[in-house]
């Protein structure tokens, strides 16, 4: 029944991404080259659609490298592709530096400053592994550890001397926005978007997709094992 289930699975998931091909003798090998040569394509499947989100404020070091600037841009198809956004739960860190950020009449902008004080500390202490994405999010706690930050009207904020806890907090704050969302993200030294790169990629499908995501209180991940679904050996 697995195994049927599973067929049917990627029957559909061909028809969806591959439109008016005919199907190959062999899925599962279809499916194992497209999760090794091209997984960022299987992200609208898997993550949160960023299609409702009209704008996208991006931080990198400035030119000088000696502080972080921030640029707004309208969120085009071309963009919200590297843009691959994993709901989280309630004050739970984000994922990765792709953050929502929202405004609530009454209450103000979000996430809180307490969320996101927690998500850097998880960005720092993934830098510090020695993980294949370690190096990425070097970068990424880079970006949002420069002690100014150029806005988009082009002048310049101290977040410390304003009173804020964390450069993400004096964004969040700042940005203008005030209807509906708008994402905040980071671009590495070479000016690319998270889903660009294929360590962070790597770092979705295995830390969190394939891991945390679907580990609940009552279903425990475990292993090493060999996958019921597709016979995957030696995984947990």
């Amino acid at each position: 029944m697995i195994r049927a289930m599973r067929k049917l699975a990627l029957d559909y998931l061909f028809q969806q991404m591959e439109q008016g091909q005919r199907p190959p003798d062999d899925l599962e090998e279809w499916y194992r080259n497209l999760t090794a040569d091209s997984p960022g394509r299987l992200f609208p499947f898997l993550v949160e659609s960023t299609e409702s989100f009209d704008r996208v404020y991006v931080l990198q070091s400035c030119s000088a490298n000696s502080c972080a600037e921030l640029a707004v841009q309208d969120l085009s198809p071309e963009i919200a592709q590297y843009l691959p956004f994993l709901k989280r739960a309630p004050r739970s860190p984000q994922a990765g530096p792709i953050i929502k950020r929202s405004y609530t009449a009454g209450e103000g902008a979000g996430p809180r400053a307490k969320m996101l004080n927690s998500t850097l500390k998880d960005f720092r202490e993934t830098a510090a592994t020695s993980k294949p994405w370690a190096s990425y999010f070097r970068e990424v706690v880079k970006v949002l550890t420069w002690p100014v930050v150029e806005m988009t009207d082009g002048s310049l904020l101290d977040w410390k001397e304003a009173g804020y806890g964390s450069l993400l907090e004096a964004v969040v704050q700042r940005i203008p926005e005030t209807k509906g969302e708008v994402l905040v993200t980071v671009r590495d030294a070479a000016g690319k978007l998270p889903g660009e790169r294929q360590d962070y990629i790597r770092y979705l499908m295995e830390e969190k997709l394939a891991g945390e995501k679907y580990v609940t209180k009552k279903a425990h991940s475990y292993g090493p094992a060999t996958c019921p679904l597709c016979q995957a050996d030696q995984v947990t």
